[in-house]
């Protein structure tokens, strides 16, 4: 062991190992590929509708039928955000008879390219 005063470390001795060779799969079965794999995992969309800052006291005051303003103006494009990370911006929609959905109207890439391109 290194003297504690000196403080200079030991460094451990590599040993080496033997790995099992890999088999190639046999045709027919399936394999996992990482895109497989990928395209299952959930990602958790959210669409920002506004915000809004208010005191502690109106929030204590709110009732049922009151209307909460926000920041957001009315034909501004919403942001989509995918896992808290921005995605899109889009505009509502109705999807049916009794859903709302948000159609994409522009990807966050796309916007930072043509802002990057205008510099």
């Amino acid at each position: 062991m290194a003297d504690p005063q000196n403080r200079t470390l030991e460094r451990p001795e590599a040993e080496r190992v033997e790995l099992e060779r890999l088999q190639p799969q046999p045709r027919g079965l399936p394999a996992i590929t990482g895109k497989k794999m990928l395209d299952r995992v959930h990602v958790a969309i959210t669409v920002e509708l506004g915000r809004a800052n208010i005191t502690v006291k109106a929030l204590r005051q709110l009732r049922h039928g009151q209307i909460l303003a926000l920041e957001q103006r009315v034909g501004e494009p919403l942001t989509i955000y995918a896992n808290g990370e921005k995605l899109a911006y889009g505009e509502v929609v109705a999807a049916g008879q009794d859903h709302y959905g948000v159609r994409v109207t522009a990807l966050v890439e796309d916007i930072d390219s043509a802002s990057d391109s205008a510099e």
